[in-house]
């Protein structure tokens, strides 16, 4: 008898532990989900346009995201990390320089279109990227209280909102792909999908209506904090498209959409542990470091390390099958989207490995310090994508995150053992799983990644 009302307890109760299980329950779903509706997208619409659309709306998609990273103070971080995070004053005011923000990058958005289209060639880049700019000033209009949401680790309406706006932007591309059959279908389909995410999440999510609202002491709190996260972000743009920015110099669209499509999949692993370190690990660590409880860090670790485990089977499942996966799914025109599914996913179980070591320091509210080591692997990484793709072509563009991930490894143990954070152990072992992985792939594969090492 005693089991059902655990259970009870642990999935409907208000405790740390419930809300934390549902929220990694939560996550998971609305990653699968997500990641599904993903590809249903990519599988439709790929049979509806030519690749060019997708290598075109790419080169888009990274100017926004350099915009938006570029622009970003941590507001969000801040609401889940500081004290006043559900205050409304400091919410309030932090939704007020959100959108003050999205006006901002909207017209300069507008501004770099004609230099970007100059830079990779493409004209139509010129056309699109202001249209898409848009996009911005919907999203700084959402609600504020998807922050505050996620400092409570009550993440059911925020999962339902994510999953219905994707499937609000799939049907409204797919259906003005077949009207247009054009680019520009991506480009409503993303702006519909925005509009509605935004208009939703003043309704889905609970609590007082937004408004305009500036507080001194708010805004040099959320400012101060986010100076450092500054510089995190514009690295962890660096990091996570710089790949895209660089490639799209040296290879014509319908490539970069075929290499776009391979790390569709490829970072599946990468992109999980991501949510749930920023949804769920980031704000354990905060209440960890408020109760200060070891019960509680060991639990943490075994959760950790569980983790991994799960990322590095499904890298390694996506590095062993890709190719088959690949040529399963999509039409002959992308079937060279395989060999780069396979090495984009040997190439990130480095990264895997300590993917949640840097919450710590953010946690503590040391962002500086998390800044430094972000900042500090996308330095590596960037040199090693320019020499990769020099040397090696598309390969050297796919390796470049492992090899920051290792160079930096030393320096990320570092700044975490004053938190008590390193876990050699779980180290070590994956360590060895990565290099065993890497020599059995190579076996069975090696014929057909060695073309993506011949230089551009």
């Amino acid at each position: 008898m005693r089991s059902p009302i655990l259970m009870k307890r642990v999935f409907y109760g208000d405790g740390l532990q419930a809300r934390s299980l549902r929220s990694v329950m939560l996550t998971a779903f609305q990653f699968g989900a997500g990641n599904f509706l993903r590809l249903l997208s990519s599988l439709i619409l790929t049979r509806l346009l030519f690749p060019d659309a997708f290598g075109l709306m790419a080169l888009v998609q990274v100017a926004m995201t350099g915009l938006f990273l570029l622009s970003d103070f941590g507001f969000s971080a801040a609401i889940v990390q500081n004290e006043r995070g559900e205050d409304p004053r400091y919410f309030q005011t932090a939704w007020t320089l959100k959108v003050i923000r999205g006006v901002i990058l909207s017209i300069c958005a507008a501004l770099i279109a004609a230099p970007v289209a100059r830079f990779y060639d493409e004209p139509m880049i010129a056309q699109l990227l202001p249209v898409v700019g848009l996009t911005a000033i919907l999203n700084g209009l959402s609600s504020m209280h998807l922050a505050t949401a996620n400092r409570k680790l009550l993440l059911g309406r925020v999962t339902a909102l994510n999953l219905t706006g994707q499937v609000v932007t799939l049907i409204a591309t797919v259906v003005l792909a077949f009207l247009l059959n054009s680019v520009w279908a991506l480009v409503f389909g993303a702006l519909i999908g925005s509009a509605y995410f935004s208009l939703a999440s003043h309704f889905v999510i609970p609590g007082e209506r937004a408004r305009f609202f500036l507080e001194r002491e708010a805004a040099k709190s959320l400012f101060g904090f986010g100076k450092f996260i500054f510089f995190g972000t514009v690295a962890t743009f660096l990091i996570n498209h710089g790949d895209r920015a660089i490639l799209g110099k040296f290879v014509p669209v319908d490539v970069l959409a075929i290499y776009q499509i391979g790390l569709l999949f490829a970072t599946i692993p990468f992109m999980f542990g991501s949510a749930l370190s920023s949804k769920v690990i980031f704000p354990l660590y905060s209440r960890m470091r408020e109760t200060n409880e070891p019960r509680q860090r060991q639990k943490l670790r075994k959760s950790r390390f569980a983790l991994s485990g799960i990322l590095f089977a499904v890298s390694i499942v996506l590095a062993l099958c890709g190719n088959s996966i690949i040529q399963l799914l999509y039409d002959p025109r992308y079937h060279s989207a395989g060999p780069v599914l396979v090495l984009g996913s040997l190439a990130l179980l480095p990264a895997l490995l300590s993917l949640t070591y840097s919450q710590y320091a953010l946690a503590a509210g040391h962002s500086g310090r998390y800044s430094m080591l972000v900042v500090l692997t996308a330095l590596i990484q960037i040199t090693a994508l320019f020499g990769g793709i020099l040397f090696m072509g598309i390969a050297g563009a796919l390796l470049a995150p492992a090899i920051a991930s290792i160079l930096v490894y030393p320096l990320l143990v570092y700044l975490i053992r004053p938190y008590g954070g390193w876990d050699p152990s779980h180290d070590a072992i994956f360590a060895l799983i990565g290099i065993v992985s890497v020599g059995l792939v190579w076996m069975l594969h090696g014929d057909i990644l060695k073309p993506l090492f011949l230089p551009i």
